[in-house]
């Protein structure tokens, strides 16, 4: 994609006849022209002149030089980007002037180092020669060849591109490629977010894994608000414990043959209920870029629900075992169940990793640490310092494109 460059003054220089020299007055940034000469132009030469130079093109260019060697000469303000430039480079090429010769364009940039940088994107392979003109004694690198402004000469140089051609024949030019013109990025996007957490020290919850969504704002170029929410349920598992527990103290020919057989069974019973709504801030170190390193703060709400007890019971088997006890006929007061509940307030920093998948998702990894602010309800001592690693897989509602074909070949 081709970048935006540095600049307010948006000028061309439109090629005309004319029989006499311009005069500098002619060439003041509110009057744009172009020298030209000749009548099929062998060369032509495509000059990004600034504007001190543009005052007095004569330093540059002489036009009984140009006439000799048939060559013209196109100006241009070196402070337009470079998307006009190409725009105006394949307005040239759809013309029908003869001076423009499409087949040997010679480039020169003077100024400073500044505007080489400023035109660092610019496809040279269009070029059969490359100049620059050091205003500062600063150098080009080794696509260019250097010249100080004091040691130009003219006449040297168009005797220099005389018949440098770049292509040959006319199956050998580019075609034009699609520049991205107007980009328009959703600013709202949905996700699916499931949350390994690692219980730290002194917390009550342990490690669990969760579920959840998210759903983030593009506040600025750098800045998301975001908010997520997961849940997390564990369901006490003793159907599997009861039944190893009653396979392994029965005689199976006892039971064939009519008897009653006596079982103990000791179970704990554990459950967990986990629920979290977070609310955050992420800066995004590269924006610019499909994919984006950030850092992050949050505030979270947590509610952790645990049951736990122990069943300890003692009771008779006969050959109908699978009606004598199941899950389902638990009492819970009779065994002694505990329910704790917990309302945490929590805070959180991390940082984590965007990347843009095509034009509408992304995918975001991020490492959080979470510690306990305060309990809003409790029923015990209770603490939540968690390490949390949450991956999420993003579509943004919005992403509008347009392109047009910048390219001059």
């Amino acid at each position: 994609m081709l970048k935006n460059l540095e600049g307010s003054i948006l000028a061309f220089i439109i090629l005309i006849s004319m029989p006499k020299m311009l005069s500098a007055q002619e060439f003041s940034t509110n009057k744009f022209k172009v020298i030209e000469s000749g009548t099929s132009s062998k060369s032509t030469i495509i000059a990004l002149v600034d504007q001190e130079k543009l005052k007095n093109p004569s330093l540059l260019f002489n036009k009984e030089l140009l006439t000799t060697h048939n060559t013209s000469a196109y100006l241009f303000i070196n402070t337009i980007t470079l998307e006009t430039f190409y725009a105006e480079l394949n307005r040239l090429t759809r013309s029908s002037s003869s001076s423009f010769n499409k087949d040997a364009l010679q480039l020169i940039i003077i100024g400073t180092q500044n505007e080489l940088e400023r035109y660092q994107s610019l496809d040279l392979n269009y070029f059969s020669s490359q100049y620059f003109i050091s205003t500062n004694k600063s150098k080009a690198n080794q696509s260019f060849i250097t010249v100080q402004d004091k040691d130009w000469d003219c006449e040297s140089y168009l005797e220099s591109v005389k018949g440098k051609y770049l292509w040959g024949i006319e199956n050998n030019r580019k075609s034009p490629k699609d520049s991205l013109i107007n980009h328009e990025e959703g600013r709202l996007t949905i996700g699916y977010r499931p949350v390994m957490n690692f219980g730290l020290n002194n917390n009550n919850l342990g490690n669990y894994f969760s579920n959840g969504l998210s759903l983030d704002y593009q506040i600025s170029k750098k800045i998301q608000l975001y908010a997520a929410g997961s849940f997390a349920i564990k369901r006490p598992e003793i159907e599997d414990e009861i039944n190893n527990q009653v396979r392994s103290q029965i005689d199976i020919f006892g039971l064939i043959t009519g008897s009653e057989q006596e079982v103990t069974l000791s179970i704990p019973i554990k459950s967990q209920q986990y629920r979290s709504a977070s609310l955050g801030l992420r800066y995004l170190l590269t924006p610019e870029k499909d994919w984006s390193l950030y850092i992050s703060t949050e505030l979270s709400s947590n509610l952790s629900t645990k049951i736990s007890g122990q069943l300890d019971t003692t009771f008779t088997v006969s050959s109908s075992i699978q009606n004598s006890f199941s899950a389902g006929n638990i009492n819970e007061e009779a065994i002694g169940l505990v329910e704790r509940e917990v309302v945490n307030i929590n805070s959180g920093i991390g940082a984590g990793f965007q990347y843009k998948i095509g034009g509408r998702g992304r995918f975001d990894l991020s490492l959080t640490y979470s510690t306990s602010l305060r309990s809003v309800r409790s029923s015990d001592t209770f603490n939540n310092n968690t390490l949390n690693i949450a991956m999420g897989l993003n579509f943004r509602f919005k992403n509008k494109k347009e392109y047009e074909k910048i390219h001059f070949y």
